[in-house]
């Protein structure tokens, strides 16, 4: 399960980083609507990589018995 999770943590930095970007470039160019459309994915792509790393942790603690 642990090493699912962590293909999963990985998936979701990437995905954060890809939309970061987007919003950067969104910026840059002046595209604003673009822009919000972008912060409002990153918002909820934020809320997965929490779910995510706190799924692993539970995970990893509960196989050392911690």
């Amino acid at each position: 399960m642990a090493q699912c999770l962590q293909a999963m943590l990985i998936a979701e930095l990437t995905d954060n980083d890809g939309r970061r970007l987007l919003i950067q470039l969104a910026d840059n160019l002046g595209h604003d609507e673009l822009k919000a459309e972008f912060e409002s994915a990153l918002a909820e792509e934020e809320e997965h990589l929490l779910n995510v790393r706190t799924w692993l942790q539970e995970s990893v603690l509960d196989s050392a018995e911690v």
